[in-house]
């Protein structure tokens, strides 16, 4: 379990009167502190807001699921300003800042549609004259650049070896992007996996991604997420799946 005196620290950042943050906080309580000592914690930090309503409060933290972790309350604190302390370096295969925004990520991403029509008629899709989800789901997200609740397109990043979920980039309806979690390691697929008798392509973003196989006829494509990662996604890519060819694409 979370330690208490951090709990309480980050939830000093947040706006207890933002009634999604305060869903979001009762699933992190009840997860990181059990029902009975999260409830406490819900009922201090609801009761400071402008808009309080003990009806309210007592039927959301009842139905509230546990299942969001503490990462994803210390993400949104960060931009409030919160500033985490330093940790005594671990041995561990992640460091806890890097788990945290994986979960965060991770927690963005359960939240999200992935209602085919929904996602489809995002302004970003319209925009980029793309019909399809193209893997996509569609969702609210507060953060520093996407801005406050903010419709965005969500593109999951999942691992080159073991197909975890570890990251996603979020675009909001002006095309603005911010990423989550981890990217190293990862990209966003798209296609026909088992297709490895053909080329396969590599692009920088999503909406290149989808147009290589919905428009110029690639069996899978895969979204590197950046210029800069495109050699890396290509070994990882080769390595992993073993396509006859890789193409690496421009950006559309």
């Amino acid at each position: 379990m979370a330690q208490v005196a951090e709990i309480t620290e980050v939830l000093r950042y947040l706006d207890p009167s933002d009634r999604m943050i305060c869903l979001n906080v009762f699933s992190v309580l009840k997860r990181e502190l059990g029902e009975e000592q999260g409830w406490s914690f819900a009922l201090d930090f609801a009761s400071e807001a402008r808009n309080y309503d003990l009806r309210w409060v007592k039927a959301n933290y009842k139905w509230a699921k546990p299942v969001l972790g503490l990462g994803y309350l210390m993400a949104i604190a960060r931009d409030a300003g919160w500033v985490a302390p330093p940790r005594e370096q671990k041995n561990s295969a992640l460091s806890d800042d890097v788990s945290e925004r994986i979960d965060f990520a991770r927690a963005v991403w359960s939240k999200a549609s992935d209602d085919e029509d929904y996602v489809a008629q995002h302004p970003y899709t319209q925009r980029k004259e793309i019909g399809w989800a193209g893997g996509c789901a569609r969702g609210s997200v507060t953060a520093s650049i996407v801005g406050r609740s903010a419709d965005c397109l969500i593109v999951p990043v999942h691992s080159l070896v073991t197909d975890d979920l570890q990251g996603v980039q979020c675009i909001n309806a002006d095309g603005l992007k911010q990423s989550f979690g981890l990217f190293r390691g990862g990209a966003f697929v798209f296609g026909d996996k088992k297709a490895l008798d053909q080329s396969w392509a590599i692009a920088e973003g999503w909406a290149s991604t989808v147009a290589l196989v919905k428009w110029l006829g690639y069996p899978c494509a895969v979204c590197s997420f950046g210029k800069s990662r495109m050699n890396e996604v290509f070994d990882l890519v080769a390595e992993r799946f073993k396509p006859v060819q890789a193409d690496l694409m421009c950006e559309y």
